[in-house]
C-alpha cells in the first residue's frame, strides 16, 4: 500500500465535498452493496443529519480518497437534562484498503475528535449482530440496549435498536441513559 494522509476538516471544499459524494456512491457499504437511487433516497430520509457534521475525517493516497468518516455533535435532552450528543457516520474504507488498519486509525481519531469537542457521550447506530457491535466496542461502545428514536426528514417518527453509545466526557450520562426505561431521542436524522 502506498502512503496514505490522514485530514481533519472542519468544512468541505466544493471539490473536496465532489470527492466525498463520489466516494460515497461508488464505494460498497460494508454488505458489499451500493445503493440505488431508489435506496438511497429512503436512506437520506433516515440518515438526514448533514448539518450536524463536525469533522470530516478523510484518508487520501495520492489524490485518491480511500477512507472517510464523519463526525457528529448536536444537543439534546435526556429526562430533561441537556446532553452533548457526538456521533460517528458516513464510514468508508475502500475495498482493496479494508482489513488493513484504515478503519482503526479514522476510529482512532474520531474518537480524539470526540474528546477534542467535549462531547459528554456519543452515539452510533451499526448492525449489532455483526462483526461491527464488537468492533465499535474496543472503542468503548455498548449496545444501548433499547430503542431510540429519531425524526426523518420529512418529519416522520422513527424508532430503532441498534444504537451503541461511549463516554466520551461523562461516565455519569452514559449510565444514566442505559439504566433510563425511556427511549433515547437523538434528534432530527440518524447517525
Amino acid at each position: 500500500m502506498k502512503p496514505y494522509v490522514l485530514e481533519v476538516f472542519k468544512n468541505l471544499s466544493p471539490v473536496l465535498h465532489n470527492k466525498v459524494d463520489n466516494f460515497r456512491s461508488s464505494t460498497p457499504d460494508i454488505n458489499g452493496k451500493i445503493r440505488t437511487p431508489e435506496e438511497e433516497a429512503k436512506h437520506l430520509e433516515k440518515y438526514c443529519s448533514d448539518r450536524d457534521i463536525k469533522k470530516w475525517i478523510l484518508v487520501f493516497e495520492g489524490e485518491d480518497l480511500i477512507g472517510m468518516t464523519a463526525v457528529y455533535g448536536r444537543p439534546i435532552l435526556y429526562k430533561a437534562k441537556p446532553i452533548s450528543l457526538g456521533g460517528i457516520g458516513k464510514v468508508r474504507v475502500r475495498e482493496d484498503r479494508r482489513k488493513k488498519g484504515l478503519a482503526n486509525i479514522m476510529m482512532q481519531e474520531t474518537m480524539k475528535q470526540l474528546t477534542l469537542m467535549k462531547f459528554d457521550i456519543a452515539f452510533l447506530s451499526t448492525n449489532l449482530d455483526s462483526f461491527l457491535a464488537d468492533y465499535y466496542k474496543r472503542y468503548g461502545f455498548l449496545p444501548l440496549g433499547k430503542s431510540y428514536a429519531y425524526s426523518g426528514i420529512s418529519g416522520k417518527e422513527y424508532s430503532e435498536n441498534n444504537g451503541m453509545i461511549a463516554p466520551i466526557g461523562s461516565a455519569r450520562i452514559l449510565q444514566m441513559i442505559l439504566d433510563g426505561k425511556e427511549p433515547l431521542n437523538i434528534g432530527r436524522g440518524n447517525w
